[in-house]
């Protein structure tokens, strides 16, 4: 199980016990301190691929990057053409498309007329080698 921790700008991996519905055993994953991540803002929503790689929206960055959890590596960076990237998942019939969520609220004047489309949500398609897992479904 993954947790980002925005304002810290954190992310963790937890191990999770399914029968007692209880979590464990704290990793940090990424520091968003640490000088690969420098201009990509805070993490903000995550989602996983099929091979288990973290997607992260990078709020303040303007963009959305691929995580080896393993390694802590920064395998991919995608641009989205706002700087507010808030979440993201995966969907389409195979779950082939990336959606993106951006946000509006916190730009400036100048920032609202250079990303009209800021608030958007954003479709990616076409990413090589990747789609996402069908969403787990639980009971209240």
């Amino acid at each position: 199980m993954f947790f980002v921790d925005s304002v810290p700008g954190k992310l963790y991996a937890y191990d999770f016990d399914l029968a007692r519905g209880e979590i464990s055993n704290q990793k940090a994953v990424v520091d968003f301190g640490n000088a690969k991540f420098d201009g990509l803002g805070n993490p903000d929503g995550i989602t996983i691929d099929q091979t288990d790689k973290l997607w992260v929206a990078c709020y303040n960055g303007g963009c959305v990057i691929k995580i080896d959890p393993v390694t802590g590596a920064l395998v991919q960076k995608i641009k989205v053409p706002t700087q507010l990237v808030t979440s993201l998942c995966f969907g389409g019939p195979h779950y082939e498309d990336l959606f993106v969520t951006t946000a509006f609220i916190g730009l400036n004047l100048d920032q609202l007329q250079s990303q009209p489309d800021a608030g958007a949500v954003y479709k990616i398609s076409g990413i090589p080698g990747t789609k996402g897992l069908p969403p787990n479904s639980f009971i209240l």
